[in-house]
C-alpha cells in the first residue's frame, strides 16, 4: 500500500529517526528501531495537535486498556500547507471512526 502522504518528511522520538506517513486507514511511523514503529488506524487515533510548526503529537489508544497514549514527533520540516487539516478531518470524520 503507497501512503498518501509524508508528514512532514524525516521526524525524531524519542531518540529514533524515522519518517511519518499518512496512509487512506491511519498514520504509520516507521522507523529502523523496531520497538518503536507504529501504526495507528484512524479509529485509534483519539487526536491529533501541532504544538508548533515542527512538532506534531498524536493521542492513540494503544494496548486494549481504553487510555490513550501520547506519541510527540519533532518535524525535521514543517508541515506541508494544508496537511494537518486533511489529517485533522480524517481523525475527526465519521468515516475515519469506523
Amino acid at each position: 500500500i503507497n501512503p498518501l502522504a509524508g508528514l512532514g518528511g524525516t521526524v525524531a522520538r524519542k531518540g529514533s529517526d524515522g519518517t511519518l506517513l499518512l496512509y487512506d486507514t491511519g498514520i504509520a511511523y516507521v522507523t529502523e528501531r523496531e520497538e518503536q514503529a507504529r501504526f495507528w488506524r484512524f479509529r485509534d487515533v483519539y487526536g491529533v495537535l501541532t504544538l508548533d510548526r515542527y512538532r506534531l503529537q498524536v493521542l492513540a489508544y494503544e494496548g486494549g486498556s481504553g487510555e490513550t497514549r501520547s506519541f510527540t514527533f519533532e518535524l525535521k520540516t514543517s508541515l506541508p500547507p494544508g496537511m494537518f487539516d486533511a489529517l485533522w478531518q480524517r481523525v475527526n470524520s465519521p468515516i475515519g471512526r469506523q
